[in-house]
């Protein structure tokens, strides 16, 4: 239990450290969680105390990430997260994306670095299906990615036809390519 409690917190922080404050809040609400239950069950005074002191540390520092994000929030830098668990089904693009896809959005900036396989390319074609029919004033789709490797360059010719399927609707299509990326995110 001990050592899950570590791990979490532990996680907690490095994405506290980087920036993904909404994945280090559940991440320091789940590590507390499991700490009390470490504390609760700890014997030795001394280790009681110090968990104790472990858990008021990690809760002030959850209050001030949880202020953050609140602040965020009212001012509309977040809308919103949505947890997937892996292997979960039932997340169309609709259900995920479709309360953003408003007749508002003018361009969607995709941060993805996984565009590479066959499945991948199809998945960012459902996406962008459901951008042009939901978003009436949808102009510009830009994709932030990472090259992919092989030499069949299957990746390219996928963003090509995007581009030129894109095109006839209205949308202009940009991919740029990054050599640093690690996460997703959709704006």
């Amino acid at each position: 239990m001990a050592q899950m409690a570590i791990t979490l917190l532990t996680r907690a922080i490095e994405y506290d450290m980087n920036g993904r404050k909404l994945e280090s809040l559940k991440l320091y609400e789940d590590g507390i969680e499991a700490l009390l239950k470490e504390s609760k069950a700890e014997t030795d005074p001394k280790r009681k105390q110090h968990f104790q002191a472990k858990i008021v540390e990690y809760m002030n520092r959850a209050e001030q990430v949880k202020d953050q994000v609140t602040r965020w929030k009212s001012r509309g830098e977040i809308r919103d997260k949505m947890h997937v668990v892996d292997g979960a089904t039932g997340y169309s693009y609709g259900r995920v994306f479709g309360r953003y896809m408003t007749d508002d959005v003018k361009e969607i900036l995709v941060e993805e670095p996984y565009v590479r396989e066959h499945h991948q390319l199809c998945n960012l074609v459902m996406f962008s299906e459901l951008a042009v029919t939901s978003c009436k004033n949808l102009k510009f789709i830009k994709l932030l990615t990472v090259r992919e490797q092989k030499n069949n360059d299957e990746q390219g010719r996928a963003f090509q036809t995007l581009k030129d399927s894109l095109k006839k609707q209205g949308v202009e299509f940009f991919v740029e390519y990054s050599a640093n990326m690690h996460d997703r995110q959709v704006m």
